[in-house]
């Protein structure tokens, strides 16, 4: 059992900007498994947000090479790790480059209706933006924002939708408070609206329960589904009053198994299941297509931002995605 790492450096179309910054490239890396003949392959989506750094990838390599070579098999590797032998990302893409050719053939007549972002832009880079990404092919558009304009930007990107087309605004946490945030949903067309994600600090818990409170009591005609606060960690009661769903990430979660685990425990406690991703090729985007009858809504438009995808996994027909082509791990052996 051998293990190889390389960086995958990514330029992106555009200037990626949150809430909480921006970037025009993104460093992953491809993490290869290797054992009788057998090669694997899983992508690392560092995110500084959650302590994610080159030098802790670099360390949880080493740590992977000196645990695993005292293994003979993936079940001795498995039963030595615990939940914080490494970050999510890496355990993500090792359980990743364990996948079998036969679970990767599950996905292949697969189709995904994703989303597509729109990063905090310029009020005059919109109409640009909006052609180039052909975001009238898509149901459901995903707004980025913070406190500064919001209200009108989102206004300006309502004119441009077909009467079919719906937002899920992602807040990334930029609202302080309560009051704030209600002052922006009053300044909106809510009905064009299917959810809002994260408008608040993952910290602020009594804040989601206050909001969720007068949602349920009618009060509110929204939805809210919760990103931040989700990462490795089981999901409880508590979340049932904080949202309506929650957004799992393969890098949040520290791989599909866990992940799988996870929406178990969602869907038992009645919440909606979303699956996000980073900005990651569709090496790391093509595992959900695995988990699409177990899910509510897709958010997988991270390796449209990419200039330089090299894996070309993925295919797009309007707003689904889908495997370009039956897929096997022994192809991913070019790059």
């Amino acid at each position: 059992m051998k293990f190889f790492l390389k960086e995958l450096p990514l330029n992106l179309k555009v200037d990626w900007k949150i809430s909480r910054g921006s970037s025009r490239q993104k460093l992953n890396y491809i993490l290869f498994h290797e054992q009788e003949g057998f090669l694997g392959m899983g992508e690392i989506a560092p995110n500084s947000y959650y302590g994610d750094s080159p030098q802790k990838v670099q360390k949880d390599f080493e740590k992977l090479n000196l645990i695993s070579s005292n293994c003979k098999n993936i079940d001795d590797l498995f039963s030595q790790l615990n939940d914080n032998t490494f970050t999510n990302s890496f355990m993500s893409a090792l359980v990743q480059s364990f996948i079998s050719k036969s679970d990767l053939e599950n996905a292949n007549n697969v189709k995904c209706q994703t989303s597509q972002s729109i990063p905090i832009l310029d009020f005059s880079e919109f109409e640009k933006f909006f052609k180039q990404f052909n975001l009238k092919d898509f149901t459901y558009i995903k707004v980025k924002i913070d406190k500064n304009n919001s209200a009108e930007f989102v206004n300006l990107v309502e004119t441009f939708l077909a009467t079919h087309q719906k937002l899920r605004i992602d807040a990334n946490e930029s609202f302080l408070n309560l009051n704030e945030f209600l002052e922006f949903t009053q300044k909106i067309n809510l009905s064009k609206v299917q959810f809002f994600e994260q408008p608040f600090s993952a910290k602020n818990k009594q804040t989601y329960i206050d909001l969720f409170t007068r949602v349920k009591s009618n009060q509110l005609p929204m939805k809210i589904i919760l990103d931040e606060n989700i990462t490795h960690q089981a999901i409880t009661e508590d979340y049932q009053n904080m949202a309506h769903g929650v957004n799992f990430k393969f890098s949040k979660s520290g791989g599909i198994k866990n992940l799988t685990h996870q929406i178990q425990q969602a869907k038992k406690l009645g919440l909606e299941v979303m699956i996000g991703c980073m900005i990651e090729t569709s090496l790391g985007i093509s595992q959900a297509l695995l988990l699409n009858e177990s899910v509510d809504y897709f958010d997988l438009d991270g390796f449209f931002f990419i200039e330089n995808e090299p894996f070309k996994l993925l295919s797009t027909q309007q707003d689904k995605i889908y495997l370009s082509q039956p897929f096997s791990q022994t192809q991913l052996s070019v790059y």
